[in-house]
């Protein structure tokens, strides 16, 4: 069984530290005394906070094909679960615990689809505060998307966790009681053959 491979994207880790690195930056020049009596800190306070802004509207549209991509992933697998499933039940397997590992399955993928929905929501709020005088409510709205990155990328360990240590050893069990009773079946048919010799000319 292919490994169900759930991690955020690189790309929107690498962006979302840089935003919080220069997020701090715009912070420490919004509280020194320095930046109200210069002109030159004002200039570069504006510059990070475009700077900010822009990636935050990157991140936003990149986590938005992220999402399509996420929910196309998640339905395929799925799909793919349960087809494998149905075989080993053609087959004569015990899938009671498999029926219900699908369940659990379902629902992390959702809850994994749901908060990364959610995370996109707390980066589109953040558009709607200016950065550098928005009395610490830009500074909320990103600290509040980034704890929301956090969820998402606990969702993917959960999932993780499932399928490596549920999901694949519950189909395991499955495929070898399959290959126990083909076994007894070979060993039956040998003792009735033995007891059933061919008459002799």
């Amino acid at each position: 069984m292919n490994r169900l491979k759930i991690v955020t994207s690189i790309s929107t880790i690498v962006l979302t530290s840089a935003l919080f690195v220069n997020t701090g930056l715009v912070l420490a020049q919004q509280s020194s005394p320095a930046s109200v009596s210069s002109s030159s800190p004002n200039a570069n306070l504006q510059q990070r906070c475009q700077t900010i802004t822009a990636k935050i509207s990157t991140m936003i549209t990149n986590s938005q094909a992220r999402l399509q991509k996420r929910q196309s992933s998640a339905s395929t697998r799925t799909s793919n679960v349960q087809k494998r499933i149905q075989n080993l039940q053609s087959r004569g397997a015990d899938i009671t615990k498999l029926q219900s590992d699908v369940q659990q399955l379902t629902t992390l993928l959702n809850q994994w689809i749901s908060d990364y929905q959610l995370y996109i929501t707390k980066l589109q709020a953040t558009q709607s505060f200016t950065c550098g005088d928005s009395q610490g409510k830009f500074k909320q709205a990103v600290q509040d998307a980034r704890n929301q990155l956090k969820v998402v990328r606990q969702d993917g360990e959960n999932l993780k966790s499932f399928t490596q240590g549920t999901l694949q050893p519950d189909f395991q069990t499955a495929r070898q009681s399959v290959k126990g009773k083909k076994g007894v079946g070979n060993s039956t048919s040998g003792s009735t053959s033995s007891n059933n010799p061919a008459p002799t000319k």
